[in-house]
């Protein structure tokens, strides 16, 4: 059996493309498959791909006639993928000489169903940022419940690009990433996926580089994606619901739901919208002061404590409208700081 099928979605990433696949490729670790899907780029990611696919008998091509999102172009990989193990990586994004053979070697060794890395953060002015993850672990070993926890208070990253994931733990639970979701999709995988391992292992360690490309839709702040996230919030709220482990889902969604309500303008004739701020406003009135505790985020906390005492929509939604609620906000954050 193949150790590790390397699923890589490709959709207009032809500036990063060559760097990704020559960082597959070299790896220390030869016992890969390597599917690359192409989600119908319109750039030229193909011609890059099929000229890694002439150097390299390991490399696999799923070329789509539609673009289907990256959602679809994942569960392409993973119904292709006949490795041992799943490891997703991004097309504008690369990896570490040692990493597969790290996780690898650390998965076999602990006999882990997932293992996760701490990352790095590359910017286009060359800086890097090293992102620990959050999560505690004893001896490298990971508390289920306290992992997940972690994710839902937004102090753990919730990607899959940074965790190598038994095939079976997905094949066994009929675990697909939802293509009704286009944006942000990776929030309602990884607390399933995690939920379903019997071992998780935490390396100390960072090997993959996520790239902070302006372009990319799935790194923008947009109003479409408040919906797209509202969707996997409720997915996890429905499948923890009735779940023997009792994770903090509100606070999971004030979380979510407070930086992209932040970040984006709305139109109020818009029921979706509406009802996510009807919602949001009933999570808000439930949070006690152990909930509000509880929220790291600073800027967030704020938010919420203001939303919390104004207890009132109309008055809300006129504030956000005319961005006096923003300016209030980012000015005390100021003062918080400095």
């Amino acid at each position: 059996m193949i150790k590790i099928s390397v699923i890589v979605p490709v959709y207009n990433t032809e500036k990063y493309l060559e760097k990704c696949l020559n960082s597959i490729m070299n790896q220390s670790f030869k016992d890969i498959e390597i599917i690359i899907i192409n989600d119908c780029s319109t750039d030229n990611s193909l011609k890059v791909i099929k000229k890694f696919l002439s150097l390299d008998q390991r490399i696999i091509l799923i070329d789509k006639e539609k673009n289907e999102g990256l959602s679809a172009a994942r569960n392409s990989g993973i119904e292709k993928a006949k490795g041992e193990y799943i490891l997703h990586i991004d097309g504008d994004d690369w990896i570490e000489k040692r990493y597969i053979e790290d996780i690898y070697m650390c998965a076999k060794k602990n006999r882990a169903d997932i293992v996760i890395t701490d990352f790095y953060e590359d910017f286009e002015n060359k800086k890097v940022i090293y992102i620990h993850e959050k999560i505690e672990n004893k001896n490298n070993e990971v508390d289920k419940e306290e992992a997940l926890k972690n994710i839902f208070l937004m102090e753990a990253c919730n990607a899959v690009w940074n965790k190598l994931i038994k095939r079976e733990v997905y094949k066994k639970n009929k675990i697909n990433h939802p293509e009704e979701i286009m944006l942000g999709e990776d929030l309602a995988v990884i607390p399933k996926l995690l939920y379903f391992s019997k071992k998780i292992i935490k390396i100390n360690k960072a090997y993959y580089h996520y790239i902070q490309n302006p372009l990319s839709i799935t790194k923008q702040y947009n109003s479409q994606k408040i919906f797209e996230i509202y969707k996997s919030l409720k997915i996890n709220q429905n499948f923890f619901e009735n779940k023997e482990i009792k994770l903090p889902i509100n606070l999971l969604k004030v979380n979510h739901l407070s930086i992209w309500l932040f970040n984006v303008k709305y139109d109020l004739k818009n029921k979706e919208y509406i009802d996510i701020l009807e919602d949001y406003i009933k999570l808000i009135k439930k949070l006690s002061i152990k909930d509000l505790k509880s929220i790291k985020n600073k800027k967030i906390k704020i938010i919420v404590i203001i939303l919390k005492a104004l207890n009132n929509k109309i008055v809300f939604i006129l504030l956000w409208k005319i961005n006096l609620l923003k300016k209030y906000c980012d000015t005390f954050y100021k003062k918080l700081l400095y």
